[in-house]
């Protein structure tokens, strides 16, 4: 007997601390605090919602909420529309460990998203670079609109959140200015994005309106369903996707808008693309300038799949270890005439110099498997020169 207590002396000691840290939690607790049921089928917006308006209040009023806390339970949260307030006093923190189902969900500037862990609600997964919670939309007749929205916000973080529709038409995210307010500094990190025909759609409310500037796409999979774009980029500055799954991507340029730059894609999977271009850059009249492509693989294509299709003239970019056959062109040679600038350093670009080079201004193309060739249009000569080869 004497032993059993002895035994059981920290064992108990252990099993009360851990009721204590469980009862101490998180103070906004959906559940504890707001009142939220969790258990899949329950409407928990009205619970939802004031747990997610008091944290933000205690943040403008100077204090320290922690994070918005969404805990483990059988089932995820269901909520109709959602808002996170926008605040400045510091960033308002949310942290699941557990699913939302969701019809709309309003993003807030300085606000965090950060996903731990959930089933996947049968949406499934792609290419997961990491765990993550879902947030999956819920049919209903009335869905209209985008899933998840970014409206001209600033400084909004995503950590391991799986956001997907159910075969959807609408965007799943959708990022857009605010009467001319764009968004900036958007970050997603370890995401999945998709379920839709074009799951990630960045534009403005006019031809002559910034988008706004700076996102950030790291290690995270957007896939649509077909042949894309699963991110479409209209009058919108900065853009970096690295590492993870992109199925293609379109930069559009309006009117408008006199300088569209800074776009990189590096170290990307795509699969399964049939008869369509990786990247589209389309619009005009003033130009794409500074797109870099590097080390985008694309498997399992079906008939002609090129990785760049250009519909804009002043196109200017860069294209590094892309390509895998010498004998395939990386730019569609039905680019408009004469409105691309590029250095290509890959496989394929001696393809792309004697199949697609009446889509160049200009162009370096450089390969392992032979000379490099320098080539200008006939505009171009008075600056550049004829076409001529260096010998290694």
């Amino acid at each position: 007997m004497k032993r059993f207590l002895l035994l059981c002396g920290p064992m108990l000691f252990l099993l009360a601390a851990g009721t204590l840290r469980a009862q101490q939690g998180y103070k906004f607790d959906v559940k504890t605090y707001g009142g939220a049921v969790c258990n899949g089928m329950t409407d928990d917006t009205a619970a939802v919602q004031k747990t997610i308006n008091d944290a933000a209040a205690m943040l403008q009023a100077g204090g320290s909420p922690g994070p918005i806390y969404f805990p483990p339970s059988l089932h995820p949260c269901k909520v109709d529309t959602i808002t996170f307030p926008s605040v400045s006093g510091g960033w308002l923190y949310s942290l699941f460990d557990n699913g939302l189902y969701a019809n709309h969900i309003n993003i807030g500037s300085f606000n965090a998203y950060v996903g731990r862990t959930s089933n996947f609600g049968g949406g499934g997964s792609l290419f997961a670079y990491g765990p993550s919670a879902k947030w999956l939309r819920w049919q209903k007749p009335t869905n209209i609109g985008p899933f998840v929205d970014l409206n001209g916000v600033s400084e909004a973080y995503f950590e391991g959140i799986n956001i997907q529709e159910q075969y959807s038409q609408q965007p799943v995210v959708h990022m857009h200015d605010n009467n001319g307010r764009g968004c900036i500094n958007i970050k997603f990190l370890h995401c999945e994005i998709r379920g839709s025909v074009r799951p990630f759609v960045i534009d403005s409310s006019k031809g002559d309106i910034s988008a706004g500037f700076n996102l950030r796409i790291l290690d995270s999979s957007i896939a649509s369903t077909g042949n894309g774009p699963a991110l479409s980029i209209e009058n919108f500055g900065y853009v970096t996707v690295r590492g993870g799954y992109l199925t293609s991507a379109t930069i559009i340029e309006k009117p408008g808008i006199p300088f569209m730059d800074g776009y990189r894609f590096e170290d990307i999977l795509s699969e399964n693309l049939n008869n369509h271009p990786w990247l589209t850059v389309s619009g005009g009249p003033y130009g794409v300038s500074n797109i870099i492509l590097d080390s985008i693989r694309m498997a399992d294509t079906v008939r002609n799949v090129h990785l760049v299709l250009n519909q804009t003239p002043h196109t200017s970019m860069t294209i590094r270890n892309c390509g895998w056959n010498d004998g395939l062109s990386l730019v569609d040679p039905a680019s408009i005439p004469g409105g691309l600038s590029a250095v290509i350093e890959s496989m394929g670009a001696p393809a792309t110099y004697a199949q697609a080079k009446a889509a160049f201004q200009w162009g370096e193309f450089t390969s392992t498997q032979g000379p490099t060739i320098f080539y200008s249009s006939p505009t171009f000569l008075n600056y550049i020169g004829p076409p001529m080869q260096m010998k290694p």
